[in-house]
């Protein structure tokens, strides 16, 4: 399996204000989106992936996050087997950008 590329909270929001070319997608559930999101993400959660996944555009950079890292990483990989070349996970998940970048977010 290929190694999953990671950015960190930090990165991330470097890459948010520059308004780099990518789409963030939180793989949380519903209920987790309800209590915090990063603008500009989209909800898609890890559990209906088989719903999406096919959806994904192969040569369009994707940045997954979760609330610590675990689902996003498997996100990525299979983004990864389904033919995505430009994957990365956010270090931390959402837990990390609420500490690193958003403190006023409320954290679960």
């Amino acid at each position: 399996m290929a190694e999953i590329r990671t950015i960190t909270p930090a990165q991330l929001k470097e890459l948010l204000e520059n308004g780099k070319d990518f789409v963030l997608v939180d793989v949380r559930e519903q209920n987790e989106w309800d209590i915090c999101h990063i603008e500009g993400a989209l909800l898609r959660p890890l559990s209906q992936i088989s719903g999406w996944i096919d959806a994904l555009e192969p040569d369009k950079e994707y940045v997954f996050h979760c609330h610590h890292g675990g689902r996003s990483r498997q996100a990525c990989a299979m983004a990864i087997a389904h033919g995505v070349r430009n994957v990365i996970s956010l270090e931390g998940g959402i837990d990390s950008w609420c500490t690193a970048v958003e403190p006023a977010m409320k954290r679960y």
